[in-house]
């Protein structure tokens, strides 16, 4: 970290990626006093880097004055509920920051509940990851107020974290209040009769969600059918996971095919594949379907499902599913992902970093800092002005490792 800060105070760079190299609190907290006082850095990922809630306190503080980070990558790190609820109070002051990702943390019902509040003031986040904490249902009742007032939220993940039907039914109720939110990842909550009927009765009201990632209840036989009747008259939906394919069983598979023939603005629903075993490659997914039809169909139930060279070449073909911006696609592609020349003749540093791992900067108006270990390339470039990294698919949430709930301070 100290031989990087003379390169971020040149005051030229406007990405900072530090990945999985063990910075700690301290290193980031001298990293947020150059955050503070930079006014070109737009981006700044410090994902597995062992950082907890005194380094995420530092970030908080330096972000209340900066004006110009606009995403902030923390995933994969130890923050608790004290590091979230100060990453909030700044989040309710500044009006810059457009994507947050705290996936993977140790972020509980408190710092869910604090974020929530914060989306009340906040008219800037675009992006909010929480994918792979603890903030169960009253972390889940609190982000749904939030979307009733907030009218900023684009993309909210929730998924894999103990949310119960208690915290489906708030968010299907903020689905019919809320008018600007497009993606919702709940994938892993315990959905059970009475929240999925509550999320079908939200899809024939909203218009504006275009992505709703669930995981069905296998002992629930009307519900899955409901929702996807509700779907026949929502015109927004393109994307629909709908978890493993033990869910997905021929009435099911019958009612979907139903709507799929009266909605043609549906031109993807999958059965999930993804589960806690967190860069492994998803199962090929049960269903794929295209506007016009299912292209392959849970059990073969409907015709034609693939098989021989159709399904390999299926199988292998790359994941398109959305994901958060800044999530990795699956799989992890190994080796650091391609970084823009140096304008104006600046020259790429290398130079051998601790563990053995290669740390790389460029130097130059516009460029970007690059350290830590390439094999850990968490996370794609930064993100476009659309919202969407490089070079990457359409946003679709990724698992986040489980980790240990012991708060961590």
């Amino acid at each position: 970290a100290e031989a990087m800060l003379p390169l971020l105070r040149c005051g030229s760079i406007s990405q900072l990626e530090v990945r999985a190299s063990g910075l700690g609190n301290g290193a980031a907290s001298a990293i947020a006093e150059v955050v503070a006082t930079t006014g070109r850095l737009r981006y700044v990922d410090l994902q597995r880097n062992h950082i907890r809630c005194q380094g995420a306190i530092a970030l908080a503080a330096a972000l209340q004055v900066s004006r110009g980070v606009t995403a902030v990558n923390l995933r994969f790190n130890e923050i608790a509920d004290a590091g979230a609820t100060a990453l909030a109070k700044a989040l309710a002051d500044n009006q810059a920051v457009a994507e947050l990702h705290l996936g993977g943390n140790l972020i509980g019902p408190d710092g869910a509940t604090q974020l929530a509040a914060a989306l009340a003031r906040n008219r800037s986040l675009c992006t909010l990851n929480l994918r792979s904490n603890a903030i169960l249902d009253a972390g889940a009742v609190a982000m749904a107020h939030a979307c009733k007032k907030n009218d900023t939220l684009l993309n909210l993940y929730l998924g894999a974290n103990s949310i119960g039907d208690e915290g489906a039914v708030a968010m299907a109720e903020a689905l019919r209040a809320n008018t600007r939110l497009q993606k919702l990842d709940l994938q892993g909550a315990a959905v059970r009769a009475r929240g999925t009927r509550a999320l079908a009765d939200a899809l024939t009201v909203n218009r504006t969600l275009r992505q709703l990632v669930i995981d069905l209840d296998v002992n629930d036989a009307s519900g899955p059918a409901e929702l996807a009747n509700a779907l026949r008259s929502n015109t927004t939906m393109t994307e629909l996971s709908l978890g493993e394919s033990a869910a997905l069983d021929e009435p099911t598979a019958a009612a979907i095919a139903g709507t799929l023939r009266v909605n043609k603005f549906i031109s993807s629903i999958g059965g999930g594949g993804l589960d806690g075993g967190a860069f492994d490659a998803p199962a090929p997914s049960p269903f794929m379907a295209v506007n016009g039809g299912m292209a392959a169909v849970n059990g073969g139930m409907a015709a034609p499902a693939l098989n021989g060279p159709a399904a390999r070449s299926s199988a292998s073909a790359p994941d398109h599913r959305s994901r958060p911006p800044g999530e990795s696609p699956e799989p992890v592609t190994r080796g650091s992902p391609p970084r823009p020349s140096p304008p104006n003749g600046g020259a790429p540093l290398t130079s051998r970093a601790r563990g053995g791992a290669t740390a790389r900067s460029s130097i130059g108006p516009g460029c970007g800092v690059s350290w830590g270990d390439a094999s850990a390339a968490g996370a794609s470039a930064p993100p476009t002005s659309s919202g969407r990294a490089a070079g990457a698919a359409p946003p679709l949430p990724t698992p986040e490792p489980t980790r240990s709930r012991s708060q961590m301070s």
